[in-house]
């Protein structure tokens, strides 16, 4: 309160009177505001154990499952010729080839016109894109409306096959001529050589009798059906310097481009060259009999796990791609587990510490929590696999100190990945189906007690909670202690104004009688 009582009247010294009744007074509100601090530290320590956890939680993951730990690297000799980049599941070994040719896509050119605005004429044209390769050659396609069809061989039988038109499986005569039907009645009719076994896209294109070059090449690009166009305009000098192309948009002999543009008057008598081939990529091996083909130059099925880049041709070079653990990357990964869980385990040690000689007691001393928390922590990095001859992690490197602090033995560890890869990773991490490994079990063991209602994220919540309730009872209490205060000082104010009043008749009492 603002106001002042000096006892003058009463002679007693009223201030230090109140201030005493009011230390009484504040007993409970000290006690609470002690155990708010007590909380508060409780709450900070509770959060940065689960901070720390979150952390070992996020190192334990990236080594949590066998796919997760692999790790392998891949080299070329020369990667003029050849780039080479691995996966986490190549296996180690070495592979040498020759490059003896590039795949490339097909491209075809026509001549033979002035201007790409030179007209096409009105009608209906048709490009495809690995048609050829299935046998299959279109015979008649006026029954189909503008647009991409896509047709798919997906097995052949003695004498039927089954193809796929627009979406609509069919089964059909695998000789002669077939009419295939998609589900919207589109039809085209076709001619079968030896049909093969994969897919193929058509294209259809309706032209008006003012459609240019140019704007047909856009027609065919607009379609996605495997074949790109273009109008070039060379200016080679002459009185016809534009150029019709057509382009395979995948390379490889599968998608050759075919196109028929009979029905278009500026078109139909054109000749269409040969500018690039469509061929496969070609690796030949050591014996110089065995060839590999593919339809790309980028492989992803020659080396399990690896992706071979083909660059340039030269049949008379050989290169050697070579693939490799990559040691480092696990070394790296178990370190970083071993570091976090260290960081819990210290944490948890020093709030849980009763030190009897110096009287001092840890922000969570004599608290069942914390011990759990580092036994069950401990309980996981004892896994054992008995199903192999790598058992238990001391065997590989990582073992519990008298300090109760876990280290790694990089020697020791790199030796054990080198003579059983296998049965480390397996102890690590399990097998990725029935096995969890001491990394699994760990990981499952940190994320069921940072998630919601675990361990930590339970002692979290409640340490707040009792915060929050602790706030508002402090809340309350000032507010009892306002109105303390204000009655202590009114009662008084009260006495000091009686005794004046008193000590004013006494006085003219006294005037009187004398």
């Amino acid at each position: 309160m603002a106001s002042s009582i000096g006892g003058l009247a009463s002679g007693l010294n009223t201030s230090d009177l109140i201030n005493a009744m009011l230390a009484a007074e504040r007993t409970t509100k000290n006690r609470l505001v002690n155990k708010q601090n007590t909380y508060s530290k409780q709450l900070s320590t509770w959060q940065d154990l689960n901070s720390k956890l979150g952390a070992l939680r996020s190192a334990v993951y990236a080594v949590s499952t066998p796919n997760k730990v692999a790790s392998a690297t891949a080299s070329s000799d020369d990667e003029t010729l050849v780039a080479a980049t691995a996966t986490s599941n190549a296996s180690p070994s070495t592979f040498t080839f020759r490059v003896s040719q590039l795949a490339a896509a097909q491209q075809k050119m026509a001549a033979g016109f002035t201007d790409v605005t030179d007209v096409v004429g009105e009608g209906k044209a048709q490009v495809a894109s690995g048609l050829a390769a299935l046998g299959l050659a279109v015979i008649d396609a006026s029954g189909l409306d503008a647009g991409k069809y896509e047709v798919a061989v997906t097995e052949i039988g003695v004498s039927t096959a089954t193809v796929s038109f627009g979406g609509y499986e069919q089964t059909v005569s695998n000789t002669g001529t077939i009419t295939l039907t998609d589900n919207e009645g589109n039809s085209a009719t076709f001619s079968i050589g030896t049909l093969e076994v994969g897919s193929a896209k058509i294209g259809v294109v309706d032209t008006s009798g003012a459609t240019t070059l140019s704007q047909f090449a856009t027609a065919i690009n607009s379609l996605n059906a495997g074949v790109s166009a273009a109008a070039v305009n060379t200016n080679d000098g002459t009185g016809t310097p534009t150029k019709f192309v057509l382009s395979a948009q995948e390379a490889g002999i599968d998608h050759a481009v075919t196109a028929d543009f009979s029905n278009l008057s500026g078109l139909a008598a054109k000749t269409f060259a040969t500018l690039r081939a469509a061929a496969d990529a070609q690796l030949t091996l050591a014996d110089g009999l065995t060839t590999i083909t593919r339809s790309s130059n980028h492989l992803t099925d020659v080396i399990p796990g690896v992706t071979l880049d083909l660059l340039a041709a030269d049949g008379a070079t050989d290169v050697t791609v070579t693939v490799r653990r990559n040691e480092q990357t696990l070394v790296d990964a178990a370190s970083s587990v071993v570091d976090g869980l260290n960081s819990v385990l210290a944490a948890a040690k020093s709030a849980s510490t009763v030190n009897a000689e110096n009287k001092t007691v840890g922000t969570l001393g004599g608290d069942s929590r914390l011990r759990r928390l580092s036994s069950t922590l401990i309980a996981a990095m004892s896994y054992s696999d008995t199903t192999q001859q790598l058992q238990v992690l001391s065997e590989i490197g990582i073992s519990m100190g008298r300090d109760g602090r876990y280290s790694l033995d990089e020697s020791k560890f790199r030796d054990a990945i080198s003579d059983d890869y296998s049965g480390t990773v397996r102890l690590l991490s399990g097998d990725g189906i029935t096995v969890k490994g001491v990394f699994g079990t760990l990981y499952d063991t940190v994320k069921e007690m940072v998630d919601a209602n675990g361990l930590v994220s339970s002692a979290v919540g409640a340490a707040q909670s009792s915060m929050n309730s602790l706030k508002a009872r402090l809340l309350v209490e000032d507010a009892r202690l306002s109105l303390v205060e204000a009655r202590i000082r009114r009662q008084y104010t009260t006495l000091e104004t009686t005794m004046a009043q008193l000590s004013s008749q006494a006085n003219g009492l006294t005037r009187s009688l004398g």
